[in-house]
């Protein structure tokens, strides 16, 4: 039996170019972390069970922008959490 265990972490500012015209998607930037457990257990020699759970924290922050129709956004961050299974 082995266990794998870790943190997985990213950051990433995404900015938008609008080349041939204005762009509708605004600049955002995302943070997130999540920790992870894997589990391998050998049953017999020929059967192996495999199991792990993450679980993920992301923040992703959009400011307030102006759209193509000069439209006000209201900005905001949306926040998931969510665990994750495998077996």
């Amino acid at each position: 039996m082995n266990v794998v265990w870790g943190l997985d972490y990213i950051h990433d500012n995404t900015g938008v170019n609008g080349i041939d015209a204005p762009s509708d998607v605004p600049d955002y930037t995302m943070n997130g972390v999540a920790p992870f457990a894997q589990l391998n257990a050998d049953v017999t020699e020929r059967l192996t069970v495999t199991g792990g759970v993450r679980y993920e924290v992301i923040d992703v922050d959009i400011p307030t922008h102006v759209n193509e129709l000069g439209t006000t956004v209201s900005g905001g961050t949306v926040q998931y959490r969510e665990p994750l299974f495998n077996a």
